[in-house]
């Protein structure tokens, strides 16, 4: 990789933005995360359209760019683990952003989980049960 003093800075910079976020935690450095992996990828975009030209003031090589397409994603991937899936556990707090009539619904099934043994043991103590409703 190329050495040129700015983009020493600016990575230094973002790095330390990416630590300080791992130390905050939760939606910010989610957040953060994939805000910096967007931008690395679109700093790859850009700066492979100025290799070789004036407009190059970071002074990117290719292997620049391919570090930035490569840490772009990782980061952004980093930043939507526990966020973006098509499986996410309906107690996940995205889940239940995305579902609120849905996490409703979770909220109030516990009520009825203990409603249940209570039902079974009276439906054990009036006799035999088949499985149907209102079959005894």
């Amino acid at each position: 990789m190329t050495t040129n003093v700015a983009l020493s800075v600016i990575s230094t910079v973002v790095g330390l933005a990416l630590l300080v976020g791992a130390v905050i935690g939760g939606n910010f450095a989610s957040t953060l995360n994939m805000t910096v992996g967007g931008l690395f990828g679109l700093s790859g975009f850009a700066h492979i359209f100025v290799l070789d030209r004036p407009a190059n003031i970071l002074d990117f090589g290719m292997t620049n760019v391919v570090f930035s397409f490569v840490m772009g994603l990782v980061v952004a991937t980093f930043g939507m683990y526990g966020r973006v899936s098509s499986k996410l556990s309906h107690d996940n707090p995205y889940w239940r952003r995305r579902h609120p009539d849905g996490a409703a619904e979770n909220t109030a099934a516990p009520g009825l989980r203990t409603a249940q043994p209570q039902a079974l043991s009276e439906a054990k103590a009036s006799g035999p049960f088949d499985g149907r409703k209102g079959v005894r």
